[in-house]
């Protein structure tokens, strides 16, 4: 419990003192636009198409979104395991955009959940996500944009953009990282709980 407290706050911390808007689109663990697990306010493009594949332990999640309006995506998620199989789908509009003064809000369906949540710059690079879901109760988290553009040098190793990502869902704590190396293309990495790793990737078209 006491390494669990002084990781997040250690990770707070870095997030909070660390000084462009990142726009994070990635697909999250349930197919929506989100962190790891949590949905955020912001949604895909009118027309983008996003796969995306994650793995967990001895659990695999496939999914494609599409952004069908300008404010409406859907997406179709595939859990896999041992022995077991299931698909499930996700919805989310979003009612108002981001603003100086406003947060963008938005509702969706996830997983047989319903939700709302709020999204927000606080800081340069640093965006505030909270929500609230009918079966995950409360959930909220953070994102941080480290570099904001794709650092390349010939002969050189490619530095891609990076985003912290820090959030509380379910009554676990994720950390991790999300590395976009193109326009299209991103990775993941999460610390889910301070305890398991997982590892994903999404391709936008």
């Amino acid at each position: 419990m006491f390494f669990k407290r002084s990781a997040l706050v250690f990770v707070a911390v870095v997030l909070m003192v660390a000084s462009a808007t990142s726009d994070i689109l990635a697909a999250s663990w349930y197919g929506s636009t989100g962190l790891f697990r949590i949905p955020t306010a912001d949604v895909l493009h009118e027309e983008a198409l996003r796969v995306g594949a994650y793995g967990f332990g001895m659990t695999h999640t496939a999914s494609i979104g599409y952004g069908v309006y300008p404010d409406v995506e859907i997406a179709l998620v595939g859990f896999y395991r041992p022995n077991q199989a299931r698909l499930t789908g996700a919805v989310k509009g979003r009612i108002f955009t981001e603003t100086v003064d406003r947060p963008a809000v938005a509702v969706g369906f996830v997983d047989d959940s319903f939700y709302g949540v709020m999204s927000k710059q606080i800081a340069p690079r640093l965006r505030a996500h909270v929500g609230l879901g009918s079966k995950q109760g409360v959930f909220a988290g953070l994102s941080y944009l480290v570099n904001p553009v794709v650092v390349t040098r010939p002969g050189e190793f490619t530095m891609p953009r990076m985003t912290l990502l820090a959030e509380y869902d379910h009554g676990e704590f994720n950390v991790g990282t999300q590395f976009t190396f193109t326009d299209h293309l991103d990775a993941y990495v999460t610390w889910v709980d301070f305890d398991r790793l997982a590892i994903g990737a999404s391709w936008q078209f």
